[in-house]
């Protein structure tokens, strides 16, 4: 008997509780075993948090396009693939193309260079291999703020998405229909 926005509002707002749970617990593990991860810890688990609620909410497409929890599992690689691919982790010189569409649509390319950008700010300039030359440069990020503000917005646009797609399948829903 919910709206189709409180309807969705509303799982994602419980999915979001237990994600984050989720990542405070491994975050915590991960500090605690690791032997000084540098980068200021506060930024690190506020930029994991946002990129959570992202695929929180990527999740939540996913659940409005698919048919039964079968067909939503098998989606979910299909997400969750380029994500990894065009992060620019896995490849780290992605074609100008690629990068292209992960400046775009790819939440996992914004908090990797949100998270390069908080390791840079606490170990002043890293040196690392050019992909291209082999040679010795600098590493350089994004603004942390700047992929944290796309990556929101991605959460936004996967928010609208599952909206649409929810309200196109099912119909309008009206609280005490």
């Amino acid at each position: 008997n919910l709206s189709t926005a409180a309807f969705i509002l509303a799982k994602y707002l419980v999915s979001c509780v237990f994600t984050v749970l989720q990542l405070a617990v491994v975050y915590v593990l991960v500090a605690t075993l690791a032997a000084g991860i540098p980068g200021d810890p506060r930024q690190q688990f506020m930029l994991l948090t946002i990129g959570a609620l992202a695929g929180t909410a990527m999740g939540l497409v996913i659940s409005a396009f698919a048919n039964t929890r079968d067909q939503a599992t098998t989606i979910v690689p299909l997400a969750l693939v380029p994500q990894l691919i065009l992060a620019g982790v896995l490849v780290p010189k992605l074609p100008d193309l690629a990068t292209a569409v992960a400046k775009v649509a790819v939440s996992g390319y914004w908090l990797t260079e949100a998270m390069k950008s908080v390791f840079i700010a606490a170990d002043g300039p890293i040196r690392v291999i050019d992909p291209r030359t082999g040679s010795l440069m600098e590493m350089t990020a994004e603004p942390a703020g700047r992929g944290a503000a796309i990556v929101a917005l991605h959460a936004l646009a996967f928010l609208v998405i599952a909206y649409l797609v929810t309200l196109l399948r099912h119909g309008p829903r009206r609280h005490g229909t």
